[in-house]
């Protein structure tokens, strides 16, 4: 990206225009139900800086002059390259344990999470019930969060020196590429 927009701050990555605020990279993704394209100006209005998206950005670059438009052929891939980047690549640090199949994925993240502390070691869990830290509980919305919910919450892990993250992965989020870049 060159001038003017060389030196922007991006403050959060979205692709969920509800979720967007001033500072924003908002990439537009098409889903099985809307297209991410039907909710730019959305996602303007709320204050995103950046537009991701694999629509001709032709006439938005001229109704919103401040704002840099990018213009990719996959936007899901430009997603999970930007949002790696941005979150500084938490798998890295944090050895993380996925449980798929279609039964028993809470059970056993609930017996690995008890094997890693019984051994003294302090672990993260992202489940159907909810996602644990300690003592800090967050009801979950859904058994795989989305990739940049899951990219936050290994940041988080990282940031606290968590050594290990347990996860239930939905066959869903695999299909959806939920856990990309999840070693």
């Amino acid at each position: 990206v060159g001038p003017p927009f060389r030196e922007t701050e991006i403050f959060s990555i979205c692709c969920d225009s509800r979720k967007v605020f001033l500072g924003s990279l908002f990439v537009a993704l098409k889903g099985s139900a809307k297209d991410g394209n039907d909710f730019i100006h959305e996602a303007l209005a709320k204050g995103a800086c950046v537009v991701a998206t694999d629509a001709d950005v032709g006439r938005l670059q001229k109704d919103h002059k401040g704002v840099c438009f990018l213009r990719t052929d996959d936007p899901v891939r430009f997603l999970h390259q930007a949002a790696e980047k941005f979150f500084g690549n938490p798998s890295l640090f944090v050895n993380t344990i996925g449980i798929t199949g279609t039964n028993g994925k809470t059970t056993i993240t609930y017996l690995i999470e008890s094997i890693l502390r019984q051994n003294n070691q302090e672990c993260g869990v992202i489940g159907t019930v909810n996602y644990r830290l300690g003592d800090q509980v967050t009801p979950s919305q859904q058994t795989t969060p989305d990739f940049i919910d899951n990219q936050r919450f290994l940041t988080g892990l990282a940031w606290q020196h968590v050594p290990y993250c347990v996860m239930e992965v939905s066959s869903h989020g695999l299909e959806q590429g939920r856990v990309e870049a999840v070693q």
